[in-house]
């Protein structure tokens, strides 16, 4: 059955998260005080793939091997940029 899961994660440089292998992902923003992400999944996958994602400030240095953009959200007084990659 599809379905729409959220993964909470830490701002941080670069962090990975474990999600089902077919895993769509669709935004990400603050929810109260903590950055999530959410994707659409097929819940009865049973494969999980390890997904790798980068945090970049506004102005920041892009890092290497970005595959696409996922989303903009505000922290505060900062603006992060999320993103996916290899």
């Amino acid at each position: 059955m599809r379905t729409v899961y959220k993964y909470p994660f830490k701002i941080t440089d670069k962090f990975t998260i474990d999600m089902k292998d077919d895993a769509h992902i669709l935004t990400a923003f603050m929810q109260d005080d903590t950055p999530c992400l959410w994707a659409e999944v097929d819940s009865d996958m049973r494969r999980i793939a390890v997904r790798k994602f980068a945090i970049v400030g506004t102005g920041g240095p892009m890092p290497q091997g970005i595959k696409r953009w996922i989303a903009t959200f505000p922290e505060r007084q900062f603006i992060w940029h999320l993103y996916e990659f290899y």
